[in-house]
């Protein structure tokens, strides 16, 4: 780990949505070579007006997550999932305020929206902040047919949803 300027303690490593982005393109085109999925680039690039404009013409959607695989999940235990999408985060992002009442911030409150009506769907749509959880979620995807990985995955799902109904119960109630 790298060391603080005048610390003897180390500094946690952090990575941007970018380089947790590029490492989970990597692992997916190592690991999961038979995967098909989709990579929304757009995500975070600042684009001119008239490309803005363009892209929004075209479909793009800022709410859409960032990484979607269309691989069904195989599940002895029950049907399964039609894919896994991914909404990527920086390893320092925090996704609620202190009280965990809200989201932290406008933006990840849609994309929260955008999560959970995928997962009433049928689709594993979560969260991923930072490179070792993504790969966590991944990973637990591509071993769903085993207990573990449909142990690891649910709770991850089941926490996310959890906190999700109450932020919104916390606004109806405002």
């Amino acid at each position: 780990m790298a060391k603080r300027y005048g610390s003897a303690r180390p500094a946690k490593l952090s990575m941007t949505e970018d380089q947790v982005q590029e490492m989970v393109v990597k692992l997916l085109a190592i690991g999961h070579k038979d995967w098909i999925y989709q990579v929304n680039y757009l995500s975070g690039v600042k684009l001119s007006i008239g490309m803005a404009a363009k892209a929004k013409r075209l479909g793009h959607q800022k709410s859409s997550p960032d990484i979607m695989i269309f691989e069904p999940s195989v599940s002895m235990i029950d049907i399964g999932y039609h894919g896994l999408f991914l909404e990527l985060k920086s390893s320092n992002t925090k996704l609620y305020n202190k009280t965990g009442d809200k989201y932290s911030s406008e933006h990840i409150a849609e994309q929260a929206e955008v999560l959970h009506k995928l997962r009433q769907k049928g689709y594993v749509a979560l969260f991923a902040v930072g490179y070792d959880e993504a790969e966590v979620i991944i990973s637990s995807y591509a071993m769903l047919g085993s207990v573990e990985g449909k142990i690891i995955l649910e709770s991850i799902m089941r926490h996310q949803e959890e906190m999700h109904e109450k932020i919104i119960n916390n606004l109806h109630s405002l």
